[in-house]
């Protein structure tokens, strides 16, 4: 069955890495601005950030208000996936298949959904899978692996009870004064004759 706690886990595991290194240049950007002052002497206009670029030789540059351009050194990690990088495919049944892929980079996660399928009528020979519903008996089971045996309370490893079959009702008496309903006659011609 599909581990939802791992899951997350892993993908806020990978995310934070991918955001890691956006985390290390504003914190950079922070250091930078505050080694400096936010207003100059009394009568100067402040410093602030007019423009950054990545330089060819991979160190991000910082451009300030008053024209000067501030080396903050070299970039560390790699551009992380955007919102058209990213694709979902559903098999019909329990497959959901999540692909992130840039460039040459491609990495899949495959989640099995721990949905409950109903598909029908138990019969002998019947290969249940795990998560599958079927009506046995006026009853309705679900297998809580795959198996052949029969939905019963004797493989309590196998099945497990999701609807249990009703009593059936008391008889009730005659009625010595019933009287199917009257059939309706239609005239040539009308609406249901077209």
């Amino acid at each position: 069955m599909f581990d939802v706690k791992a899951f997350v886990s892993d993908l806020q595991d990978y995310i934070a890495g991918a955001l890691s290194p956006l985390s290390r240049r504003i914190e950079a950007l922070e250091l930078a601005l505050a080694a400096r002052p936010e207003r100059g002497p009394p009568g100067e206009p402040g410093v602030g950030v007019a423009g950054a670029i990545i330089n060819r030789h991979g160190h991000l540059v910082v451009t300030l208000s008053n024209g000067t351009a501030q080396d903050l050194g070299p970039v560390v990690g790699r551009d992380g996936f955007e919102l058209e990088n990213f694709s979902a495919t559903y098999d019909g049944e329990r497959g959901l298949t999540l692909t992130f892929q840039r460039g040459e980079v491609r990495r899949e996660f495959v989640l099995h959904l721990p949905v409950v399928i109903h598909r029908g009528y138990w019969r002998e020979e019947t290969q249940a899978k795990a998560g599958d519903s079927w009506t046995h008996g006026g009853s309705v089971w679900i297998a809580k692996r795959d198996t052949q045996a029969k939905p019963c309370f004797e493989k309590p490893d196998d099945w497990t009870l999701a609807v249990k079959a009703g009593r059936d009702g008391v008889q009730g008496p005659a009625g010595k004064d019933y009287a199917p309903p009257k059939s309706v006659k239609l005239k040539k011609g009308s609406a249901a004759h077209g």
